[in-house]
């Protein structure tokens, strides 16, 4: 989603290159979310640090949620949203 609608064209496709793309990027920052209300639609989280799942925050609604997929896995889907353990990735 990130790369295809334009908001950063450079965004690599696959998990292990993200990881290590948004912790150099000049285009993406680290930010501490204790909760909803710090979260923000766009954010990209990493579940567990990246190690297992990376997902995005988006608004459905006014409400915020989750979109995730796996490749060859699952189709898209979007959830309720949830606090996570992992880092939290922001568009500068």
């Amino acid at each position: 989603v990130v790369r295809y609608s334009g908001i950063d064209p450079d965004f690599p496709v696959w998990l292990g290159s993200q990881i290590s793309y948004l912790a150099s990027s000049d285009k993406w920052e680290e930010v501490t979310v204790n909760d909803t209300s710090q979260a923000k639609e766009g954010d990209i989280r990493l579940e567990g640090d990246g190690l297992g799942h990376i997902s995005m925050v988006v608004k459905v609604n006014g409400e915020l949620k989750i979109a995730s997929a796996s490749s060859g896995d699952r189709y898209g889907d979007i959830g309720g949203y949830y606090a996570t353990s992992g880092k939290v990735y922001r568009l500068k």
